[in-house]
């Protein structure tokens, strides 16, 4: 008899297990959380000399319920349709963040032409500078958008985006965010994401 249950209850556990492991469905809310979560790997972040840098993977539908807040359960059609819009580009978001409640625009500067020289890269040119390798392939960042934030919070936020792998070829391979660092001479900063974790992220109820 307790063999039976030990037997029932291993089963229990590793059906349990299986089921932990697969995709689930979430509302709006719970998504964005989801995702946002560091544990679940699509967030990541490296701290050098107190300057943090994060990377944020952005589903589609991530992008529209956090920036666009357009609900998909009572906003259906326009979602799909803001959806399509979007396209099949690959999109994350890159944060700078320093230490003291600084802007990063003012940390550590020369001079105030530093301070326009860093606008001016953010704002144009950091796209250079960033770079995914999606399995095989390195792919070059063709969407920059420098949002301003005039110094009111602690932190830059960069938009960035890269095209597809391979249309023809759709599988999800193991990600690299690459961003070389000029302003603050940091070099190259590796952000990877795993083929594991993108694959699981859960779907949106709709």
């Amino acid at each position: 008899m307790k063999k039976r249950v030990s037997l029932y209850f291993a089963a229990s556990c590793v059906t349990l297990l299986l089921f932990a492991c697969k995709p689930s469905m979430l509302d709006p809310f719970e998504y964005v959380q989801w995702i946002e979560d560091a544990g679940n790997g699509l967030k990541k972040s490296k701290e050098i000399d107190k300057i943090e840098f994060i990377v944020q993977f952005k589903t589609t539908d991530y992008i529209l319920l956090k920036e666009n807040s357009i609900n998909p359960l009572s906003e259906k059609e326009k979602f799909e349709n803001e959806k399509k819009e979007l396209g099949d580009l690959q999109y994350f978001t890159l944060k700078i963040k320093t230490p003291e409640g600084t802007d990063p625009l003012k940390f550590c500067l020369s001079g105030q032409d530093e301070y326009f020289a860093r606008v001016k890269y953010y704002s144009f040119e950091i796209q250079n500078d960033l770079s995914l390798v999606d399995g095989s392939d390195t792919i070059q960042c063709v969407l920059s958008h420098f949002e301003r934030n005039y110094g009111i919070a602690p932190e830059i936020t960069c938009l960035v985006g890269f095209p597809p792998k391979d249309k023809k070829s759709p599988s999800i391979e193991d990600k690299s965010l690459i961003y070389y660092d000029r302003v603050f001479n940091n070099g190259n900063l590796v952000f990877a994401f795993s083929k594991k974790d993108i694959s699981q992220t859960p779907k949106l109820k709709s």
